[in-house]
């Protein structure tokens, strides 16, 4: 009787190689842009998420404060005045322990301060107060108080028409300034952070960015939209 013949493993040939290198090329091909997409998304929804918490929180510090909402700016190193911010710093500041409970400490702003965005197109922004929001600072102007100044708190019942007024919203700097911060296209591709004009309705898809008004809403605006929302409300 002869033995039976001994079977040997058959390999992959070369060209089932190539294919299935060819079909995983593919699927890679379709599925990182739909994560990009999704990720994208998500940091859209976060980022719009930020910016209702800053809405509560400004809502929650003028019943403490006689009505009065935080000035964009601080007071750069001046004793605080009455109308001014009390810890003498920017929004971020007057407003963290109405977020998270944290305290006036620069280098512990609350994560709702930061769009998760602009972080991931600038990872290299570590500033505390410049994390991808801008706060108003006219709100006086359409108040008629134009004694007052970027430095200065403003009465919320003073300001008209909260539903379409901005308060905060996607910008490269701390303040948001009618036809310069918060209205230009920001193309990450060919900027670098420092030097790039500031504003962002290209933050998120679609070439829109979020925006904050007094009324507590949250909307993604295109660039002429940002353009006339803040113009409206502060020539």
């Amino acid at each position: 009787m002869h033995p039976a013949p001994v079977r040997h493993p058959r390999g992959f040939t070369l060209i089932e190689l190539l294919t299935v290198i060819a079909i995983i090329g593919i699927l890679a091909a379709i599925i990182i842009p739909v994560v990009g997409k999704v990720r994208q998304s998500a940091r859209t929804v976060q980022c719009a998420s930020n910016l209702r918490q800053i809405g509560s929180a400004i809502m929650l510090y003028a019943q403490d404060n006689r009505g009065l909402i935080p000035a964009a700016l601080g007071t750069n190193g001046a004793i605080p005045t009455p109308s001014q911010n009390p810890s003498g710093s920017q929004w971020t500041v007057e407003l963290n322990r109405y977020v998270e409970r944290d305290t006036n400490d620069l280098t512990r702003i609350s994560r709702f301060f930061a769009c998760p965005q602009f972080q991931s197109d600038f990872p290299e922004a570590t500033t505390a107060w410049r994390q991808g929001y801008g706060y108003q600072v006219f709100f006086f102007r359409q108040a008629g108080l134009n004694t007052l100044t970027e430095r200065d708190r403003q009465l919320l019942t003073k300001i008209p028409e909260p539903s379409r007024t901005v308060v905060v919203a996607d910008s490269s700097r701390e303040t948001l300034r009618a036809g310069v911060d918060g209205t230009f296209p920001l193309n990450t591709s060919t900027t670098t952070f420092g030097t790039y004009n500031e504003g962002a309705p290209e933050r998120h898809g679609g070439n829109r960015a979020n925006y904050l008004f007094l009324d507590g809403s949250v909307r993604g605006l295109s660039y002429s939209e940002a353009q006339e929302a803040l113009r409206r409300r502060t020539d």
